[in-house]
């Protein structure tokens, strides 16, 4: 599956892209406000189905955003993105990404 990625000035997209950037934010305003709650999910299956939820009210509330443009960025993109990394993310021992490489292999791209 492709997906049109907006490149971030003077990162290479192959690095990270833009889409990228946005799932790793929506993923930190999660961890914040249900790090806890997934932490204590007894069962792989709770993870999942509590992961599934998750992206779907990151990207609500991305799209609720005022700064949000409907066509600025792809949101089937930010949610591939986020589907495939959120879990890591959130079973990592460290949340803050401290460089895009971080960032582009948490959340992956379909280049």
């Amino acid at each position: 599956m492709k997906f049109k990625y907006k490149a971030i000035p003077r990162v290479p997209r192959t690095t990270c892209t833009a889409e990228q950037k946005i799932a790793y934010n929506i993923a930190w305003r999660l961890h914040l406000s249900h790090g806890d709650e997934y932490k204590n999910l007894a069962s792989e299956v709770d993870r999942l189905q509590k992961c599934s939820e998750m992206v779907s009210e990151g990207l609500k509330n991305y799209t609720l955003a005022y700064d949000y443009k409907p066509g600025q960025y792809n949101l089937e993109a930010i949610q591939a993105a986020l589907e495939g990394g959120l879990q890591k993310y959130f079973e990592s021992k460290y949340h803050i990404a401290g460089s895009y490489e971080e960032i582009g292999q948490m959340f992956p791209a379909y280049l």
